[in-house]
């Protein structure tokens, strides 16, 4: 795992307090997650190639599950039965260069954006739910031994989880982002915004990007270079991108011209122009480049890829990529060969589209900005009765330099879990289940 300094965040204005979510307990479950039947892998005779992909991770899941909960006391209180049942997850991690003037103007600055894709098999539904780098991490301060000593700057966001020098993990990643959001961290891989340059360039050569909006995007850095110093137009619709284009396009920011002032709590451009955004635009157009080529000779180049990125640390896994991709590869040559026998069953090789999205940051910059369940940290300012955040901001624990969200009402100081993420976690459970 690379080491990197924390870095500040450029602060948008705050905006108006949106709807608080009622506190309520999370039950324990009562199995590993899975259901109360301890669901199994879909069966053999499936026709649709994206099962038979997933079935090897599936079973391995349910592995983890269980071991995790006779392992750890805890577990069984941070994973919602009731959200992971016929559900596996997979936690990914991108990290690369910022620049974000007049806060980060040099070469060198690292952030990380955690999302998870959590996978429904049975109805073959793609949800992703991604968090703010923002969002203070009460976990990494736990870590790091200095939550509740009110240290001046000791708050921590949850990309360091994984990005802190002393105590950034997989592990501890795992840990936050269950606590967070009740899901099942699965499966995890964390990997470079350089990985994903190669990616695109070695496998696809290009992917296709649907642009929701005409948007014109600031210069960025990648790997200390000062790229498209002279900004870049991108017009609304489809666009063919390489490796680099794609990395410019999820990590710049959107131009501010001299004279626009943020109105209302908000910038002065779409929030369909955040980077999250831009990032779902790039997963969607690389699902569909995957659509066009899907076949046993996909997943070969993709096995040798990893291979390569993990051997120079450029991407790092909690789980053995290697042994469950070639057993999805030989399922897939099986099913593939007796699918082309005299009688065989011609096999569906769509993959399922994403059904939907949610991205939780400050209404500043949501799209659901009613509901979102975080805020920037100098609304503790404000009378909302969130006397411990007051204090801490009184104390210094948040850096003035640098800005933090905060679950509304969350009390880092309690029970992580009951008192500080259940906003998030109803927020998340809502969203997956449709409530």
């Amino acid at each position: 795992m690379p080491a990197f300094a924390e870095v500040p965040t450029a602060m948008a204005q705050p905006t108006e307090i949106g709807t608080v979510v009622p506190k309520t307990s999370t039950p324990a479950a009562a199995d590993n997650g899975l259901g109360p039947e301890r669901r199994r892998a879909p069966e053999q005779k499936e026709s649709r190639l994206f099962n038979i992909l997933l079935r090897p991770f599936i079973q391995e899941a349910e592995v983890r599950r269980t071991t995790r909960a006779s392992q750890d006391s805890e577990y069984l209180k941070r994973v919602d039965q009731d959200l992971n049942t016929e559900r596996v997850n997979f936690l990914v991690f991108g990290w690369g260069e910022t620049f974000e003037p007049p806060v980060i103007t040099e070469p060198g600055t690292i952030i990380g954006s955690p999302s998870i894709i959590s996978i429904n098999y049975k109805t073959g539904e793609i949800q992703i739910v991604s968090l703010t780098h923002d969002i203070r991490a009460p976990e990494v301060e736990k870590a790091l031994g200095t939550l509740g000593k009110r240290l001046p700057n000791s708050a921590k966001k949850i990309d360091q989880a994984y990005l802190d020098s002393k105590v950034g993990s997989l592990d501890l990643m795992r840990l936050t982002l269950e606590n967070a959001t009740g899901l099942s961290v699965d499966f995890q891989f964390a990997f470079s915004d350089i990985a994903i340059q190669k990616l695109i360039d070695n496998i696809f050569q290009s992917i296709e990007v649907d642009v929701p909006v005409e948007m014109e995007l600031a210069p960025y850095y990648h790997r200390g270079t000062l790229c498209d110093e002279q900004k870049r137009r991108f017009s609304k619709g489809k666009i063919k991108l390489n490796g680099r284009e794609v990395v410019g396009f999820i990590k710049a920011i959107p131009t501010v011209n001299p004279g626009e002032k943020i109105t209302d709590g908000r910038p002065p451009y779409s929030p369909l122009m955040e980077h999250n955004k831009r990032k779902m635009n790039v997963i969607e157009g690389f699902l569909s480049a995957a659509r066009k080529k899907l076949s046993p000779g996909l997943l070969k180049a993709i096995n040798d890829y990893l291979d390569e990125e993990a051997k120079i640390k450029e991407m790092e896994f909690d789980f053995n990529y290697k042994e469950l991709l070639v057993k999805s590869l030989l399922n897939t040559i099986g099913e593939w060969t007796k699918s082309n026998l005299p009688g065989g069953k011609p096999l569906d090789v769509s993959i399922p589209e994403i059904t939907g999205e949610r991205y939780l940051v400050d209404r500043c910059c949501s799209t659901d900005p009613e509901k979102t369940p975080v805020h920037w940290d100098f609304w503790s300012q404000k009378a909302l009765g969130e006397d411990e955040l007051k204090k801490d901001y009184q104390s210094g624990v948040y850096n003035p330099k640098m800005a933090f969200e905060v679950p509304y009402r969350g009390n880092p100081y309690g029970d992580l879990i009951d008192d500080y993420w259940v906003g998030v976690r109803t927020y998340i459970k809502e969203f997956l289940l449709k409530k």
